[in-house]
């Protein structure tokens, strides 16, 4: 896949070779390894950069790697959107991965209804069954 011309929002020195369907050390297979193409950008990556070529349709993506800085990423709705997502795209599907690719007030609906069965007590209670 080609590189795409970056947005002029984005700093050159910014942008990385990364793909998770194509990254380097990854055994080429159609949908990739995205696992693989993640533990090599924690090992030795950047906090965040710009690939441009980071989905199957060719669009670019931040790359965040960090779980401090995902976390407030994910709870600033106003600055960041989960718009153009690319988690169902990896599956290669055009859907939004619910409510993880939804904004509010859709994001809202449907985790007021997930929340109770994921609640710390509920988890728990299923461990002994998951295990």
């Amino acid at each position: 896949m080609g590189i795409n011309p970056l947005p002029d929002h984005v700093p050159p020195e910014m942008v990385r070779d990364f793909s998770l369907f194509t990254s380097p050390g990854m055994p080429p297979t159609p949908n990739g390894d995205p696992h693989a193409a993640v533990a090599c950008v924690h090992d030795d990556g950047p906090p965040i950069f710009y690939s441009p070529y980071n989905t199957q349709d060719g669009r670019g993506t931040w790359v965040i790697t960090r779980a401090a800085d995902q976390r407030k990423v994910l709870q600033d709705a106003e600055t960041f959107s989960s718009h153009r997502s690319i988690f169902s795209s990896i599956l290669g599907e055009t859907w939004p991965t619910i409510p993880l690719e939804l904004d509010p007030p859709a994001h809202g609906v449907f985790r007021s209804l997930l929340s109770p069965l994921l609640s710390p007590k509920r988890v728990r209670a299923l461990e002994p069954a998951v295990r």
